[in-house]
């Protein structure tokens, strides 16, 4: 677009007037566009009111820079012309700049004197930030571990408080070590260590006990339970009777039929029937004698629990005491009576058969321990006292009863006794025993179960004062466990003694392993 626009006059004679009024606005627009321009003398207006877009082209021929808003040219910046308000040319490395006089912009390049600190560089105040921000970031994680020990500490001290609860009435307890030191138990018992508690550090981290205080109890020795589906035989191995000369064996067994089922128990896999010997009666009937092994009866769709006592005899055979019951809640039958296994010969294993395929149902089991035999007597702890036949007991003399090791004592109160006694004797002389209290009894009553070793002379009797006495006047072992309960209104012991009918040089035998326990209910 043109900056000065005139009107073109083409007829001056046919109107003059209006051929003068175009001339005189052109004129006018001449006029305002010199005013507009810029003077090259200086003639005014002469400033911009506009930026001067040169379209690429250079400003030529300008003079050297005075004032802070003049033009710099190439050469004053690569001559290092000094211009007011900036920093003079020169100077080195490390130099500072330095006023040096009070005049404007008198200042030059000058060494730093002592006790100056130059300013940080940037890229190690970049450093510097990323430094802080790894730093800001581990802070965070180092307390959220704490955090989390926090929360541990306070589970462990909540357990150690539930554990202190626990064992708050063993507050008092004091630790064992030898020379009759006693130790406080919970409920105001007591345990001595002496001559009857003895300790063994031979085991690295255990500290183990030996006590003829344990006279008589029960250690579990193993179990096999039908498991996956029902069985026809259960068998228990790993067992070594002639070392643990005891067993006490529970069995527990429901039949998975609806049929009758009698259960043979074999020792060491021998299923031939005429191996063995047993004698069975039933709701205290008439006792059944046969050649086999047919011991336990389950009744159909029921459940069985019947218990054994199997030690081998003096002639190393395994005899056994069996008592149980079958049937389910309206018809209920028991059995006690004897098993004999024939063969002398350790029993490593039990296997129990089923006469009908299948009838040992899941969950049926044999559960085996053994009766521990250590030498001395128990005296009292706590409310169980119990005691045990060391060494066989060979008995010449009829003068007087003889005191056996199976003396348990007793305090006044009410007790549950329990007995397992073998004997032998000969026709000539016969075999005395006797059950007795030195202390004042005020009631006995209990029962006991009698059998003969060659399984032909089974009987039961009860128990309804002491002293209890029996005589054996064949040439035969017998073998009585029973149990009763006593009151006792005075603290005496309670003994088994034994001697000979007549004098005589044979002699009779107490065997050793023979036991009792008794435990007070009230």
């Amino acid at each position: 677009m043109p900056k000065v626009v005139v009107t073109n006059v083409e007829n001056l004679g046919g109107n003059p007037n209006s051929a003068a009024l175009a001339i005189n606005e052109n004129v006018q627009r001449v006029a305002d566009a010199l005013e507009n321009t810029l003077s090259r003398d200086g003639t005014g207006p002469n400033q911009m009111e506009a930026l001067i877009d040169m379209n690429g082209f250079r400003i030529i021929n300008l003079g050297a820079p005075e004032q802070l808003d003049d033009a710099v040219r190439l050469r004053d910046l690569t001559d290092g012309v000094s211009i007011e308000g900036t920093a003079p040319v020169g100077g080195t490395t490390g130099q500072v700049l330095t006023k040096v006089s009070n005049d404007d912009y008198d200042y030059e390049w000058q060494d730093p004197g002592s006790g100056y600190t130059p300013p940080i560089p940037q890229s190690d105040v970049e450093d510097l930030v990323s430094d802080l921000a790894t730093l800001g970031a581990n802070i965070v994680t180092a307390q959220s571990t704490a955090d989390t020990a926090v929360s541990a500490a306070a589970a462990a001290q909540a357990d150690a408080t539930s554990a202190l609860s626990a064992i708050a009435d063993l507050s008092d307890t004091t630790l064992l070590t030898e020379n009759n030191e006693t130790a406080i138990l919970p409920n105001s018992r007591r345990l001595t260590a002496g001559d009857n508690i003895t300790f063994d550090d031979s085991a690295s981290g255990i500290r183990e006990i030996n006590a003829s205080a344990v006279n008589g109890a029960l250690q579990f020795v193993t179990e096999a339970i039908v498991t996956g589906s029902a069985a026809t035989n259960l068998t228990v191995s790993g067992l070594d009777l002639s070392t643990d000369e005891c067993y006490e064996i529970d069995i527990i067994a429901d039949n998975a039929t609806a049929s009758l089922s009698n259960i043979a128990v074999y020792f060491n896999g021998d299923t031939t029937a005429t191996n063995y010997d047993r004698r069975l009666s039933q709701d205290g009937g008439a006792a059944t004698a046969a050649n086999d092994a047919l011991s336990l009866f389950m009744q159909p769709s029921s459940t069985s629990f019947y218990h054994f006592t199997t030690r081998l005899d003096f002639d190393g055979r395994a005899r056994s005491i069996v008592n149980g019951n079958t049937g389910n809640t309206t018809a209920v039958s028991g059995q006690v009576g004897m098993h004999l296994w024939r063969t002398v010969s350790n029993v490593t294993s039990i296997t129990l058969n089923s006469s009908v395929a299948n009838a040992l149902s899941v969950g049926s089991v044999i559960r085996i321990w053994r009766r521990l035999r250590v030498t001395g007597t128990l005296p009292p702890v706590g409310t169980q006292v119990a005691a045990v036949q060391a060494n066989d007991l060979v008995i010449t003399s009829n003068a007087v009863f003889q005191d056996t090791d199976v003396t348990t004592p007793l305090t006044a109160g009410v007790w549950l006794v329990t007995f397992d006694i073998l004997q032998t004797q000969n026709a000539t002389p016969d075999m005395q025993t006797e059950l007795t209290y030195t202390g004042t009894v005020t009631s006995v009553a209990g029962v006991v179960f009698r059998q003969r070793g060659n399984g032909t002379a089974q009987s039961i009797a009860a128990i309804t004062a002491l002293p209890y006495q029996t005589t054996e006047t064949t040439t035969d072992s017998v073998y009585r466990r029973g149990s009763f309960r006593i009151t006792v209104s005075t603290s005496g012991s309670l003994k088994w003694r034994a001697r000979q009918d007549t004098s005589s040089a044979t002699s009779v035998t107490w065997h050793g392993g023979n036991s009792m326990h008794a435990i007070k209910t009230s």
